[in-house]
């Protein structure tokens, strides 16, 4: 009979760590799709940089509303591109064996890189 409460305990363990890495995967993968929001942010920001600034190409194509110029379009699209890889890597990487912290350890990569690349000395660099 002890044999059988220690099973039990083991499954439920078991079921328990397979439930916590699923969570922590979806976790890290919604971390992933908002560092690619942040990188198409700064990746816009840099284009537009390069092409004029607010009045080049880049910036007028970006210009949803006269207010507040470019940054409109950089935000709307950075926002599409948060949601669509939210969801895509959610559907294809969320049933999968992953490592979270493999999945993190991009997901900072790819902040460092936003964050440096809306860096002013960085985007002279470029421009």
């Amino acid at each position: 009979m002890s044999n059988t409460v220690t099973t039990e305990s083991r499954t439920s363990s078991i079921t328990n760590t397979v439930t916590v890495k699923v969570k922590e995967v979806k976790s890290a993968i919604a971390f992933l799709a908002a560092g690619l929001g942040l990188l198409t942010v700064s990746i816009l920001n840099l284009l537009q940089s390069l092409t004029g600034g607010a009045k080049g190409s880049v910036g007028t194509f970006l210009t949803l509303h006269q207010g507040i110029g470019p940054y409109s379009g950089k935000q709307v699209l950075s926002i599409l591109v948060w949601v669509i890889a939210w969801v895509v890597l959610n559907k294809s990487l969320a049933n999968k064996d992953l490592e979270p912290a493999k999945i993190m350890r991009w997901s900072y990569i790819l902040i460092v890189v936003a964050g440096l690349l809306v860096f002013p000395p960085v985007i002279g660099l470029f421009v």
